[in-house]
């Protein structure tokens, strides 16, 4: 794995992923994870983990 002092050239980034999981009866859980890069303190900064839970409307 690479350390992000070693990485040159990156001025920013920002990587967000989203997923959802669906039982039948159940709420749906909506999950969505952020990380993003601050070039200033040279570190990757984790952004809160959003979670959610939708109820299912019959």
């Amino acid at each position: 794995m690479t350390d992000v002092d070693d990485v040159e050239g990156i001025t920013s980034f920002k990587l967000s992923f989203s997923f959802g999981d669906s039982i039948k009866g159940a709420p749906i859980k909506l999950w969505n994870i952020s990380l993003q890069y601050d070039p200033d303190s040279k570190t990757l900064v984790s952004i809160p983990i959003i979670y959610e839970s939708l109820a299912r409307h019959k």
